[in-house]
Order: C-alpha cells, then sequence, then structure tokens
C-alpha cells in the first residue's frame, strides 16, 4: 500500500480512530481518577569541608565533599536516620515504611544534596523531608567529626521543604497526553487492518474490483418508512430514481431492451424493494410499466418478507402462477395501480405450480405477450441471498438491473453473482448502489 492507500483507508474508516482515542482516553482518566494522590516535598542540605578558607584550602575541601556525597546519599536514605525521624515526628509507620517515601539525589558536579519526600498527604509529606533533611545534616556532622572534635565536613539545611499545593501524581495532563499518541496510532493501525479485511462493497471503485462488468447507473439511498417517488419530503428517493431511469433509457438505446430483470445481493437491495420507485419514475415520461411480480421461490417460505405484491396490494389477487398453471389469460389477471401508466402482474394463488416454471417455455411466452403491450416490464425477483428466482428468470429478459447494498454485501458475493449471471446466458446491464446508511459509518 502507499500512503495514498494509507490516508485513504484511513478516511473510510475514520469512526475506529475516533473511538479507539476515546477509549484510550477514558482508560487514562480512569487510572488516573483511581489512583491515590502522592505529594511531594524537597529540602536541600549544603555540603562542604572544614578549612583555612584560603582558595587552595576551598578547592580540596569541595572536592573532598564531592568524593564523599554518594555515602551522604546512602546515609540519608538509611535505618537509622528514619528511625529517628519517626520518633521526632511521632509517625504511625514502620521504617521501612518511611525508607520507601524518601528519596536523596546529589547533581553532578554539586556539593546539594537534595531530600525528596512523598506522601498521600501534603502536610506530611512537608514535615517528613524537614525532618529526614536535618537528621540527615547531623547524621552527616557526627560522621565527619576528628577524633580531636575538629568538623571535617559541615551539612548545614539551606531550602526547607514547604506544602506542595498539588499532588506529583497522577499526572492528569501527561496521561491523558500519553492516552492520545497511543490511542492515535492504535487507532490508525487497527482502522488500516480493518480496512484491509473488510471485504464490503463501500464504493464504486469496489464494485469494480469485485468483477462488476455493467456501469453503475446510479446511487439510490436507503428509503425511509413512507418515502417512496414523487412523495413531498422524499425528494432524495425522486432525484436517484430519476437518475436511474435515465441511466436505463441510455442502456436501452445500445444492448438492452424492454424486459429487465430486477434482483440483488440481499434483502436490503432486491428487486422487490425498488421495482415501485423505479416503475413510478419511467411511468412519469408517459411510458407504460408493468410490474411482474416472479417472486415464487421467495412465496414458497414462510419466513420470508412480503414480496412486491403484498407491497403493492393484490397479495390475494391471481397473477402469475394462476397463468402458468393454465386456464386463465394474462389479460384476466393484469391490475392497475394508484401509479399512473403502471400496471401490475401479482404473484398468483395457484400453489401448484413452483419457482421452476420461471424457466418453462409458458413463462417466456408471458414475457413475450406483455413485450408487446407494455414499453417497459419490469420483473421483480428477490435477493439472491434469499432466492434463485432471478437467475431462473434472466435468460428471458433482456438483461439484469442489480442491485448491490453498500456496506452490506461483500465482493466475493458480487463476484459470484457476475459469474451465475455469466452461466445463466444473461447478462448484467446496469448495477445499482443502495446506500443502505445514507453515508458510510467508517467503521
Amino acid at each position: 500500500m502507499g500512503i495514498g492507500e494509507y490516508v485513504a483507508a484511513i478516511g473510510r474508516r475514520w469512526l475506529v480512530v475516533v473511538i479507539t482515542v476515546v477509549i484510550a482516553l477514558a482508560v487514562a482518566a480512569g487510572v488516573s481518577a483511581a489512583t491515590t494522590p502522592t505529594y511531594e516535598a524537597k529540602s536541600d542540605i549544603f555540603l562542604s569541608a572544614s578549612g583555612d578558607g584560603t582558595a587552595s584550602d576551598a578547592y580540596q575541601g569541595s572536592l573532598f565533599t564531592k568524593d564523599r556525597i554518594s555515602t551522604y546519599v546512602d546515609i540519608a536514605t538509611g535505618i537509622d536516620v528514619a528511625k529517628a525521624s519517626i520518633a521526632e515526628l511521632g509517625l504511625a509507620m514502620t521504617p521501612e515504611k518511611l525508607q520507601s517515601e524518601i528519596s536523596a539525589e546529589a547533581p553532578s558536579n554539586s556539593v546539594m544534596l537534595s531530600i525528596t519526600a512523598s506522601n498521600s498527604d501534603a502536610r506530611t509529606a512537608r514535615d517528613i523531608s524537614t525532618e529526614v533533611a536535618k537528621q540527615t545534616a547531623s547524621a552527616i556532622e557526627n560522621l565527619e567529626a576528628s577524633s580531636k572534635g575538629a568538623q571535617v565536613a559541615r551539612a548545614e539545611v539551606v531550602n526547607n521543604a514547604t506544602i506542595p499545593s498539588s499532588p506529583s501524581s497522577p499526572n492528569w495532563g501527561l496521561n491523558l497526553l500519553i492516552a492520545l499518541v497511543v490511542g492515535v496510532v492504535i487507532g490508525i493501525v487497527a482502522a488500516v487492518v480493518r480496512d484491509k479485511t473488510d471485504h464490503r462493497i463501500r464504493t464504486v471503485g469496489d464494485l469494480a474490483g469485485a468483477g462488476a462488468p455493467a456501469p453503475v447507473l446510479a446511487r439510490i439511498p436507503r428509503a425511509k418508512k413512507g418515502e417512496v417517488f414523487g412523495v413531498a419530503g422524499a425528494s432524495a428517493i425522486t432525484e436517484a430514481f430519476r437518475e436511474l431511469r435515465t441511466m436505463l433509457f441510455a442502456q436501452a438505446r445500445t444492448n438492452t431492451g424492454s424486459v429487465v430483470t430486477l434482483t440483488g445481493t440481499s434483502a436490503g437491495a432486491d428487486g422487490i424493494g425498488y421495482v415501485r420507485n423505479l416503475a413510478a419514475a419511467i411511468a412519469e415520461t408517459g411510458r407504460s410499466v408493468l410490474v411482474l411480480d416472479a417472486g415464487l421461490g421467495s412465496a414458497e417460505s414462510s419466513d420470508t418478507p412480503a414480496g412486491v405484491s403484498e407491497e403493492m396490494g393484490a397479495g390475494d389477487s391471481r397473477g402469475l402462477t394462476d397463468v402458468l398453471a393454465g386456464g386463465v389469460s394474462v389479460d384476466d389477471v393484469l391490475a392497475e395501480t394508484s401509479v399512473d401508466n403502471v400496471s401490475l402482474l401479482p404473484r398468483g394463488t395457484g400453489s401448484r405450480v413452483t419457482a421452476g416454471a420461471l424457466g418453462s417455455s409458458a413463462f417466456v411466452d408471458v414475457l413475450k405477450q406483455l413485450r408487446g403491450q407494455f414499453s417497459y416490464v419490469l420483473v421483480a425477483t428477490p435477493a439472491l441471498a434469499r432466492s434463485t428466482d432471478g437467475v431462473v428468470v434472466a435468460p428471458a429478459t433482456d438483461g439484469v438491473l442489480f442491485t448491490v447494498e453498500q456496506g452490506g454485501a461483500t465482493r466475493e458475493e458480487v463476484a459470484e453473482a457476475v459469474v451465475t449471471f455469466d452461466q445463466s446466458g444473461s447478462g448484467i446491464v446496469g448495477t445499482v448502489l443502495a446506500d443502505a446508511h445514507r453515508a458510510t459509518s467508517g467503521l
């Protein structure tokens, strides 16, 4: 992948990055809130060697002090200073506990010894630092006293600790900054990995990559309840189907006829869901349109959603199955709809006729008759995931208008459908990208 591909992947999966960052910040905030605040107080001890006050003597004394300062650090953090400090302050803790709260350091090339105390109480931290510094200075002077009582080195507390105004930990700012950086890095990695492993169709380019040979005629937003072609407030649906109508007309002038199979990859993008709106869009131009419900395989299952006959109020009417069973003519079962120039041939009530009849010569004869009566015949079939009706019907029509649900269908499903239609002897004349969510989710 090039840099541009990584950027595109992150753009498509931006919500993954956002969620990861939010989780990281929430964890950091939770840990920080659960951590007991710790306060630090520091006192400083100035170390010097005794001498006659000459420059040479002062220099030698400075070297002496620096050489021994590591020993003084050990004294400050030792058990004896801890015991003396506890006794002086009356602390209810063990010397070992106090030792864990004390640190001592001497900056390089310095004669200063810093004593830092940490405690959950700010005042106690101040008191411990001050007392430990005092006890350390006393212990150093006692240690460096000569046998004759002369003082070899001196230790003086020069900066007494003060009560800290804010805790040293948790450091909310630092913790949140680290969480932000970690969250962004992990989020970007997760977004790229998810994008590479997610084979769902999201763009027109994905369709081409899946092997869809026909042009994408339109992008159709998922209609909300009550949103149908031409209804006030459904402008997005209306314009999308007008675009599809225009592109379908353009295809019809080249390599298609007037009988088109409508099907799709899944229940969210099948011929049943889009045939009514497309029929209304075509009828708007004055052309006569017939909607033919060929969902016979779907009707054999009791747990499938309602077909186009039910959607158009003719679920119990005689129709295609009755014609195929014999004794009823096409003209006897044609039904008018509430939309001008749109007629319906319902699925029918002939229970003895199965989906296999869609491949019979009788069905071909029905299509021939309808072709002569209407400008366009839209043969609605269920999604391929529910039924193979579309595959059976397609060879008898002029082509397939194939609908792919954005974010729902995978590249493998589209590629398999393309191969299936090719093997059946029918072609896909156009593809419709059904935008189930009106926008990609970013996940």
